[in-house]
């Protein structure tokens, strides 16, 4: 998260044990608190989802060159203050799950 803005800041490994460049996203929320990164969808690249102070928990495709799409069609609302967020693959069929 990217403290006093409504964006994320994405770090990508450019190979060579460095960083490329910065890339901002905007989080799809007010005041993101918490990121998690895992394969939520199924696909090969990893997936992202932001938790926002305002209960609003946004989502992110993984792209396979490494960027991501915002998915406002998958945003859950109405969940109280986040302050965390978890994955873990809770129902034993191996696939992550998130809390």
């Amino acid at each position: 998260m990217a403290p006093g803005t409504d964006e994320v800041v994405v770090l990508r490994g450019e190979g060579a044990g460095g960083f490329a460049p910065a890339v901002w996203l905007p989080s799809g929320g007010s005041q993101p608190v918490a990121v998690v990164i895992a394969q939520l969808v199924g696909e090969v690249a990893p997936d992202s989802a932001v938790g926002h102070r305002d209960g609003i928990v946004t989502f992110f495709w993984g792209n396979a060159d490494g960027t991501f799409t915002f998915r406002p069609a998958s945003t859950v609302s109405g969940l109280g203050v986040v302050t965390a967020l978890a994955v873990a693959d809770m129902t034993g069929d191996g696939e992550a799950t998130w809390s």
